[in-house]
């Protein structure tokens, strides 16, 4: 400031403080002889609305006001020195300041400069609502409030803190907020969000930052608590507690939770209870998950169909403590599962007749009521007067029917044979067994025809048949014959050979020395034979049947080693079990048969001693002494000689006879039935050899049948000493 000194006097002449150029910023301030000069204010506020200026320093301050434009009068001023604050207001608030000093002297005059600067809003926040809640998603709020110039719009910057999570425990807030021109206060919403997490309360704090256009006062922050909603309570009830295997017919479990529903809650549960999840009823998770806008989810329990009669069982759902929820009362939940009646089973025979020589088959279908989602195994015995093996091929005694099938056919297949019988029956008959019960018909019959024009047996009188060498051939066993044009097999023996053919022609071949021409006359009686006093020439065909003749392929050949002999199961003559030690040699793979037997023996007094004589030359020989078998190899070694036959020791009988085994069959997974002829099989009688299965050696009928002889001596205490 500079002062121009002028006189002084006691009071100071008036003069002149000049604010602004013109207009609405000027102001003429009259302040003694000392004129002060304002630059800067309409840059400093366009909305003033009055001036207001106060001088201080030489008595009691003074004040005067004035508008825009207008004069402000100071008079009788004492000489001294002055402070002058000029306020520029808009209404009630300062919008710009300066401040300056001046000296008032007497008689003088002065000049002075003055620069009035904007004063700024300040803002201050506070929490108008301090409490929030997740319970209902209550809000809370913070307000910021300024003082000062309001005319300016402002963009206040925001910085979030405390311990809840933006977005997560509250809906997230901007980073600025926007307070209007002429606005005092703005208000900011803190909205809760629900979760599935158990907290305790948390906060928001909202804070000013600072920015251009504003400053910031105090207090500069508000916090907004949290509080958090108490978990939900999980409960089970059984919306639908009767389920069945008939239909099936499902159980319906509700797992409810109280409070909000905004997010999925995932409940943990178990399965308990008589009936096996994922068995008795399809597979139940362990988790069930109510979704979200959901206050619960209805978990369905579906029954699996079995082919097991259970009395009723129980499927418990319990819901167990997991994360996000409590779990309230009731936590578990019963549904109950009806078992589906047993299904019946009954038989019948869509095809009736069967014949031989096995293209044409019957058929028995086994049917079952009920479910048909598991198979069903049923259990079956076959008999009649047909014989298993022989008549027809082997029916299992457990039939199966399928998964996802009412049914089951049973095909029996005739085997041609060389005896002609009546016509045979087969009766399939269901036994009870577990899973089923036996309905009506609970048996069903197939008939098995035999071959069209099949005659009588035809028995061959003993009788020389003489061929073109000399030699004679002695034809004198039964034989079946299956009509005109037809052959038939027989078994016979010679005095030179054990094999020979006759052909359709009548040729014979196969007897040595040579062949010739040959006429058998049978005479006959059945369908489609022309009885004459002669008889009939018929075309018939002699083959080697098995059991006829000792050809190498009669034998088998059994390896030399080590095993167990006796049975701990046995009688006490079989008893301990003892390992033997066994070279190797050959076995005959049969019994010898009456054909064989006979073959040896012919001419004499033991020619065929076979109680079962009739059962034919295929059947093995028997009712022999020990004394007879060596009567029979002496005079075998002699007709074929450098073979060394002889009785199998009762080692070399054991170690052929199990095959490689240890167990009492010695064929594994086997029935006894198929393997041996026993009383269960055989009608009390002998059967042809060779008719079931063979052992690993390829040895038949080492069960059952008949007896063997062995070359040992008898002794009760034979194993325990050997």
């Amino acid at each position: 400031m500079t002062v121009a000194r002028a006189l002084r006097s006691a009071v100071v002449a008036v003069a002149l403080l000049v604010l602004g150029a013109c207009g609405r910023d000027a102001l003429t301030v009259q302040m003694g002889g000392v004129t002060l000069n304002v630059s800067g204010a309409a840059a400093a506020s366009a909305a003033i609305d009055t001036w207001r200026v106060t001088i201080s320093g030489q008595g009691t301050p003074q004040t005067r006001t004035g508008n825009p434009g207008g004069t402000i009068q100071f008079s009788q001023l004492q000489p001294g020195t002055y402070t002058v604050l000029l306020e520029g207001l808009e209404g009630a608030d300062v919008a710009s300041r300066g401040q300056t000093t001046v000296t008032v002297e007497s008689g003088s005059t002065a000049t002075a400069n003055i620069t009035p600067a904007v004063v700024l809003p300040t803002l201050t926040v506070l929490a108008s609502d301090a409490a929030a809640s997740e319970v209902g998603l209550d809000p809370g709020s913070v307000t910021i409030t300024r003082a000062g110039p309001a005319s300016a719009a402002l963009v206040v910057n925001l910085a979030l803190s405390g311990t809840a999570t933006a977005a997560t425990d509250y809906q997230a807030i901007a980073p600025t907020i926007a307070m209007p021109a002429g606005q005092r206060t703005v208000s900011i919403s803190v909205v809760p969000v629900a979760d599935a997490v158990a907290d305790t309360a948390e906060t928001v704090i909202v804070s000013l930052a600072p920015a251009a256009g504003y400053d910031v006062g105090t207090p500069s922050s508000a916090t907004v608590t949290i509080a958090d909603a108490p978990l939900p309570t999980v409960t089970v009830t059984a919306l639908d507690s009767a389920a069945s295997e008939v239909g099936p017919n499902t159980g319906t479990y509700r797992i409810a939770r109280t409070g909000a529903t905004t997010a999925a809650l995932t409940v943990g549960v178990t399965l308990t209870g008589t009936a096996l999840n994922g068995t008795d009823y399809q597979t139940i998770a362990t988790t069930q998950t109510i979704p979200a806008a959901a206050a619960f989810v209805d978990v369905v329990l579906t029954p699996l169909a079995d082919a097991v009669v259970d009395a009723s069982e129980t499927a418990v759902l319990t819901v167990v403590a997991g994360a996000g929820y409590v779990v309230g009362a009731p936590a578990s939940a019963t549904v109950t599962i009806a078992d589906a009646p047993l299904p019946t089973v009954t038989v019948t025979a869509p095809d009736t007749a069967a014949a031989e020589p096995g293209s044409n088959t019957g058929t028995y279908r086994i049917s079952r009521t009920g479910a048909t989602t598991v198979a069903l195994a049923v259990s079956v015995t076959v008999t009649g007067t047909a014989t298993s093996g022989t008549d027809y091929q082997a029916i299992a005694t457990t039939q199966t029917i399928p998964a996802g099938a009412s049914s089951v056919d049973v095909i029996l297949t005739p085997v041609a044979d060389t005896v002609v019988d009546a016509d045979e029956t087969v009766v399939l008959t269901l036994v009870a067994g577990a899973g089923y019960s036996v309905g009506a018909p609970a048996a069903a019959t197939v008939t098995i025809a035999q071959a069209p024009n099949a005659a009588s047996n035809l028995v061959w009188s003993p009788a020389p048949f003489r061929v073109r060498a000399g030699e004679q051939l002695q034809l004198n066993a039964s034989v079946t014959v299956a009509g005109p044009g037809a052959t038939a097999t027989i078994t016979f023996t010679s005095t030179n050979t054990a094999r020979a053919t006759v052909s359709s022609t009548g040729l014979v071949t196969g007897v040595s020395p040579g062949s010739a021409s040959i006429f058998i006359n049978v005479s006959a009686s059945g369908g489609g034979f022309q009885p004459n006093t002669f008889g009939e020439l018929l075309p018939i065909t002699v083959t080697n049947p098995l059991g006829t003749g000792f050809g190498d392929e009669q034998f088998a050949n059994i390896p030399a080693g080590s095993g167990l002999r006796g049975s701990d199961n046995g009688n006490a003559d079989e008893q301990p079990v003892r390992t033997i030690f066994v070279s190797a040699f050959s076995i005959q793979r049969t019994e010898v048969t009456q054909g064989q037997w006979r073959q040896v023996m012919a001419g004499t007094a033991l020619a065929n001693p076979s109680g079962f004589a009739t059962c034919g030359d295929s059947c093995p020989v028997e009712q022999v002494t020990w004394d007879d078998v060596q009567q029979f190899i002496t005079r075998l070694n002699q007709q074929d000689p450098g073979k060394g036959y002889r009785l199998p020791t009762e080692a070399e009988w054991e170690w052929a006879a199990r095959g490689g085994t240890t167990g009492d069959l010695n064929v594994a997974g086997r029935t006894v039935e198929e393997l041996a002829w026993i009383s269960t099989n055989s009608q009390g009688r002998t059967r042809p050899v060779a008719q079931k299965l063979p052992n690993a050696y390829g040895l038949y009928d080492t069960i059952g049948n008949v007896w063997e002889w062995v070359n040992d001596w008898y002794s009760p205490t034979y194993y325990s000493n050997a």
